[in-house]
Order: structure tokens, then C-alpha cells, then sequence
């Protein structure tokens, strides 16, 4: 399954005295770059200057995405959105077999 993830970085980090933003930065990139090793985060992109950032992780589960996001380091200071996302060739097979069916019926 594959999600399609964004953090924003609450104000509160900002508010975290430097060596601590700087040892939690250090694990989130780390953190990060052992989920791409592993094949789980596919693409990251970073939008600067809105403190966002989006990644497509790629898990066996809804269990694994909300494991992973437990693990994260920076799970206190980030809001989290998470959005399922499907394959364009199966959502167009979708399509197509629920019109054949829908002809069917007809």
C-alpha cells in the first residue's frame, strides 16, 4: 500500500533549544534514510519555506504506515497528514470493469 505523506513542523520545535532540534534532526534524517534503504519511503521532497515535507512511503499495511510514524523522532513535533493512494492502471481498471458492469445492467 502506498500513502502519500506531509509533515509541517509545529512551532513548538522551534521553541526547542538548539542541540536539541539538532540531535532530533540528526535521527529524523537518519530515520529517513534507513526507510529508503529499506525500500519503504519511495520519494521525499522537502517545500521550503512552508516547513512541509511529502514523501510516498510503500508498507504492507495500514499497521506498518502507523508503526513507522510511532518510530519517527520527530513524531511529537510534526503534524501528520496521510492519504491512501492507488495506481493509476488498477484505478482505470476499476473504472472501466464498474461501466461494463453498469452496460450490463442496461
Amino acid at each position: 500500500m502506498k500513502y502519500l505523506i506531509i509533515t509541517k513542523t509545529k512551532d513548538v520545535f522551534f521553541m526547542l533549544p538548539d542541540e536539541r532540534r539538532m540531535v532530533l534532526m540528526g535521527a529524523a534524517m537518519a530515520f529517513v534514510d534507513r526507510l529508503i534503504k529499506a525500500h519503504k519511503m519511495k520519494e521525499v521532497y522537502v517545500m521550503p519555506g512552508w516547513n512541509r515535507t511529502m514523501f510516498i512511503l510503500d508498507v504492507e499495511s495500514q499497521e506498518e504506515a502507523a508503526r513507522l510514524n510511532l518510530e519517527s523522532p520527530m513524531r511529537d513535533y510534526i503534524d501528520t497528514e496521510v492519504y491512501g493512494l492507488q495506481d493509476w492502471d488498477a484505478y482505470v481498471r476499476g473504472i472501466k470493469h464498474a461501466y461494463q458492469q453498469l452496460a450490463g445492467k442496461r
